[in-house]
């Protein structure tokens, strides 16, 4: 496995206890998620074919979150050799109360989870945990709806959560920026 993450085939987000920067310092390279280089691997690898679509919007996957993960993963670790940045992600465990929030992402000194939705919705319940226990004050969602902002509430803690197309996950530095600027 690591023969082929030094090729560059596959790419890892490590765990990360997201308690401030750099991610890194806190990372447990023995808690990590692997990604292939991109999509049409996955695909190759679950033996998904083109051929095998007849009607797209008749179909449904069952590995449609895992895609829609990959598609983002891929597009974060893309970039300049030299210049890519690490992919962490935070997970906690517990015998009820296990949380996963699918990548956490660092520009300058401010951290904001992502959490990846193959579809127009879904539970944002790991999300909204670790908003209240690390007081982030920003979130992103990447899903199939259009751009939009909300101000999720629990108890007397708020954040603010990013919706953004799936497609929009190159444009995030630059979003990342507009946003804590207060655009």
């Amino acid at each position: 496995m690591n023969l082929l993450l030094d090729a560059g085939v596959l790419t890892q987000a490590t765990h990360s206890s997201g308690n401030g920067i750099p991610l890194g310092a806190e990372s447990d390279p023995d808690v990590r998620k692997l990604f292939f280089l991109d999509v049409g691997l996955l695909c190759s690898a679950t033996g998904f074919s083109t051929r095998d679509i007849a009607a797209p919007d008749t179909i449904e996957f069952v590995n449609e979150g895992a895609l829609a993960e990959q598609f983002v993963a891929q597009e974060l670790a893309a970039g300049e050799p030299g210049s890519r940045k690490a992919l962490h992600y935070w997970l906690r465990e517990g015998k009820s109360e296990n949380a996963e929030v699918d990548f956490l992402w660092s520009t300058g000194n401010t951290i904001i989870p992502f959490e990846v939705k193959a579809g127009a919705s879904g539970r944002l319940r790991s999300l909204i945990e670790i908003c209240r226990s690390k007081k982030y004050p920003h979130a992103i969602r990447f899903d199939t709806n259009l751009p939009s902002t909300t101000t999720v509430t629990m108890g007397d803690s708020s954040f603010q959560l990013l919706s953004l197309p799936l497609y929009m996950v190159s444009e995030v530095d630059r979003i990342v920026v507009e946003l804590m600027s207060g655009l």
